[in-house]
């Protein structure tokens, strides 16, 4: 390969060697300006651990004060706290209490040599803590020794009070009165609710004691009574001492004693941030100094790579610019002359690559040319796959489109419902060009008897295997109905459930099957899944199927039959899935409270007929249909 640049420069190491002196010069610089703001960052990171410790500290003392605050909520009054004599949150404050005194010895111990001040602030906030903790343990103590319900001297007092209540000679209107100001001074912790009870007890115990009763009997109600007014006594001189609803006694000295540390907390962290200033304000102007020194470094450097990599580098990019502009057809290189080995390394490297590429794109472009002629030759076979697709798809589509009248044609003929009903219609909506949901009417006159038997059903699935389940199920109708003669509605849906489940594991299907005797003037109902609904002037009658397919289903149960009188100009209403799970452009169901709502106001046939396909349309927008739809009603006459 021909040498496709010249080196004037006989020594090539001078680049390595000037950055490591330019390497040298600038970290001594700026080691020597680093080493002695070390130790004004190490002070200020003490300072910062010191600051935050103390944050912490405030942030534990508020949690352990929401701790006491749900010992007051909860633990007074839970007996569980009474029972057993300990509280799960007192323990936790309790261990919270031992780390705010570890971190307030830590915080004494960094602040000794740093700020007089806030070490008499470390001082006062340790002796506030040794009475918010004396204060906390007073509390509790005395809470259990007061009691709540049946532990303490509450539990004593109503244990008293029942003993009262169970005396026949002492009469149960003066328990309730005791037990009246008892409860009242519970809820209020007045003294008025005090002295009227140790009135009223006076005034009984005097009573008992001039009645005529045995004096045996007399010291027991008296001893009793007079243990029950000790006890309360007991409770609400404790009640006192506490102060928990008064906001009094132990529990002010509480809520000072949390204010005293509250405050003490917020003078420490005030005299670190002072402090924190103080020392930021050194270590900015070290900063800035040192900020100066390597800028001017940093500019003498800039001049040095501009001079000896820069100018090299751009004409490098401006021949790989040339090189990539041609597409890779430009061969020229160019002489440059250069000082440091390292650009040689670079821009024999370049040519070798530049080299390499052109033989690697000539080799790039055969290979195209041979395989463009490849794709030419199978172009041609693809055509004609198409093309034959193209015509097994509108064979398919011709073949579903006459399977559709097929279906068509066994539904039940519309003069046929004419004559059989005074109004009628049918809303009939394939989701595909075939349907599974299919109508079914036979009316079986003879001399003795005029029956109509109707069907609307839904089977599994939709499109063509929906249609072929729906033509199978007709032809199953036809045969239980015409020749083994059966009309009863339960009977039918049995035999028609044994026929399918015979040959399906899976498939089956959900119907509302009605049989309406003329003679009689009856109707009879069976149903799978699907529900029948008459209107009888203002009133809805829904008749309910059972909740199971003609089908595979795990159970034995049979069909149900219900029999009812119809009357002239009932309305028969029934309908599959399709309509009422109808999703929305939103993807919310149609539902069928919206849909029996039409059928509920609307009397006229043609305007219900009418409004239930306008809001299907609404409803459905531009989304997809999501199942064949069935909608039947009729007027009996």
């Amino acid at each position: 390969m021909e040498k496709e640049i010249k080196i004037s420069s006989k020594n090539l190491n001078t680049l390595f060697s000037k950055f490591l002196t330019l390497f040298i010069m600038l970290t001594a610089i700026v080691t020597s300006i680093t080493v002695f703001s070390l130790i004004y960052e190490n002070k200020k990171h003490d300072l910062y651990q010191l600051r935050q410790r103390s944050i912490n500290l405030k942030a534990h003392f508020y949690a352990d004060n929401h701790l006491i605050s749900d010992f007051f909520i909860y633990d007074l009054i839970n007996s569980d706290f009474y029972e057993s004599g300990k509280s799960e949150r007192i323990v936790q404050h309790d261990s919270l209490f031992k780390f705010l005194n570890s971190e307030i010895q830590f915080i004494t111990k960094k602040n000794h040599q740093i700020n007089t001040e806030s070490l008499k602030g470390t001082e006062t906030l340790k002796n506030e803590l040794k009475i918010y903790q004396n204060t906390v343990q007073a509390i509790v103590k005395n809470s259990l020794l007061r009691g709540f319900q049946d532990y303490g001297y509450e539990g004593k007092m109503r244990e008293y009070a029942h003993i009262l209540e169970n005396f026949d000679d002492f009469d149960k209107s003066k328990v309730l009165t005791l037990r009246r100001h008892e409860k009242d001074y519970i809820i209020r912790i007045k003294r008025e609710y005090t002295d009227l009870l140790l009135l009223k007890s006076k005034i009984y115990a005097q009573e008992i004691q001039n009645s005529n009763l045995p004096k045996a009997k007399i010291d027991t109600i008296v001893t009793t009574l007079n243990l029950y007014v000790e006890n309360f006594n007991k409770m609400a001189e404790l009640d006192s001492i506490l102060g928990i609803k008064t906001f009094s006694g132990l529990t002010q000295k509480y809520m000072e004693s949390k204010q005293n540390i509250q405050v003490s907390l917020d003078f420490i962290i005030y005299q670190m941030n002072k402090i924190i200033e103080s020392s930021e304000n050194r270590l900015r102007f070290l900063y800035i100094l040192i900020s100066a020194l390597i800028i001017v470094i940093t500019f003498v450097f800039g001049l040095y790579i501009i001079r000896y990599l820069t100018r090299p580098i751009s004409n490098l990019t401006k021949n790989i610019k040339a090189f990539v502009d041609s597409d890779f057809n430009e061969t020229q290189n160019f002489e440059y002359k250069t000082r440091t080995k390292e650009m040689v390394v670079l821009m024999e490297s370049y040519f070798l690559m530049k080299s390499e590429i052109l033989e690697l794109l000539n080799h790039f472009q055969i290979k195209v040319k041979e395989r463009t002629e490849e794709i030419e030759s199978q172009k041609e076979l693809i055509e004609q796959q198409k093309l034959r697709a193209e015509k097994i798809n509108r064979e398919m589509l011709a073949s579903i489109k006459y399977a559709k009248k097929i279906q068509e044609a066994i539904m039940p003929d519309t003069e046929l419902l004419n004559n059989s009903f005074s109004e009628h219609f049918v809303i009939y909506k394939p989701r595909d060009i075939v349907s599974g949901d299919f109508l079914w009417f036979k009316h079986i006159k003879t001399k003795k008897k005029s029956i109509k038997l109707l069907a609307i059903a839904d089977c599994t699935g939709h499109g063509v295997p929906g249609a072929l389940m729906s033509m199978l199920s007709t032809a199953y109708l036809n045969e239980i109905v015409l020749r083994k003669e059966i009309a009863h509605a339960n009977e039918v849906l049995e035999l028609l459930k044994n026929n399918i489940t015979n040959y399906f594991h899976y498939d089956g299907l959900d119907l509302v099957f009605i049989v309406l005797n003329e003679v009689e003037r009856t109707l009879e109902f069976s149903g799978a899944n699907r529900n029948l609904y008459i209107k009888r002037k203002d009133e809805i009658i829904k008749l309910k199927g059972n909740r199971m397919p003609v089908g595979k289903f795990p159970t034995t149960k049979t069909f149900d039959c219900i029999t009812i009188k119809y009357k002239n100009d009932d309305i028969l209403f029934a309908f599959s899935d399709g309509i009422t799970d109808q999703l929305s452009e939103e993807g919310k169901k149609y539902g069928s409270r919206k849909f029996l709502e039409k059928f509920e106001t609307i009397d006229n046939l043609k305007d219900l007929e009418k409004d239930i396909e306008n809001q299907f349309i609404a409803w459905k927008g531009n989304n997809t249909q999501t199942d064949d739809v069935l909608v039947f009603a009729a007027k009996l006459y």
